[in-house]
């Protein structure tokens, strides 16, 4: 995203479905013909205009497209989240600087904001689940990092805690998500070395509130090329 004179500006070329592949041996999928585009949720508009970002917030990110509900008469919404300044492992920049981010939902047409919902840290990884019509998020990269599951109708916010932790030594987070065939996958962000894992997959367990990391590949993974 690039902020122009008093508008922010989003151009998105296109959407691709993230796929997370094991490097330990794992044969990777074959590549089919490309389907003919149809209007669907993974189709964002090739441009939408937004006001300057309001409230003096700042830092904008991943995008997501996902409705909210009834809002906006029910139309897909285009999410983005403000960072505001925070450091990458949720602490403010200064003395007295934010310690929230939000989450925004504009409307792809007009570029209003439809919705916010403020998040506790620096958010830098979010992405829609349109099977649950739910949106994830992820919270300070470099460390004391955690996942959020949010109804962006309601505007509620759900917290998980990592287990096990991604920090090693004190650095560590998490940072961008995909979900394909009902998994999630979550990259790890700022590791100390190259044996720590790459991505994770992700199981978030309600009663707990416990979002279970499970290995997909390591940094030092050999990968086969066939």
């Amino acid at each position: 995203m690039k902020l122009f004179g008093s508008a922010l500006i989003v151009v998105v070329l296109s959407v691709s479905t993230l796929w997370v592949a094991s490097a330990l041996g794992a044969s990777p999928p074959i590549a089919s013909p490309a389907p003919t585009p149809t209007p669907d949720l993974k189709t964002l508009p090739s441009e939408t205009l937004v006001a300057a970002p309001p409230n003096g917030w700042s830092q904008p990110d991943d995008l997501a497209w996902l409705p909210a509900g009834r809002l906006d008469s029910g139309k897909p919404l285009l999410w983005t989240e403000f960072q505001n300044g925070i450091n990458p492992n949720g602490t403010p920049s200064s003395q007295y600087g934010p310690t929230e981010s939000f989450l925004a939902g504009f409307d792809p047409t007009s570029g209003l904001l439809v919705r916010a919902i403020p998040l506790s840290g620096h958010v830098d990884g979010v992405t829609a689940d349109p099977a649950t019509g739910q949106i994830i998020a992820t919270t300070n990269e470099d460390a004391n990092s955690a996942l959020f599951l949010i109804n962006p109708a309601t505007g509620s916010v759900i917290t998980y805690n990592y287990a096990p932790d991604p920090a090693v030594s004190g650095n560590g987070g998490t940072d961008s998500i995909a979900i394909q065939g009902g998994h999630i996958y979550i990259s790890h962000s700022n590791p100390n070395d190259l044996t720590q894992p790459t991505a994770y997959e992700v199981t978030l367990n309600p009663a707990t509130l416990i979002a279970e990391l499970t290995p997909v590949f390591y940094d030092d993974s050999t990968a086969i090329t066939r």
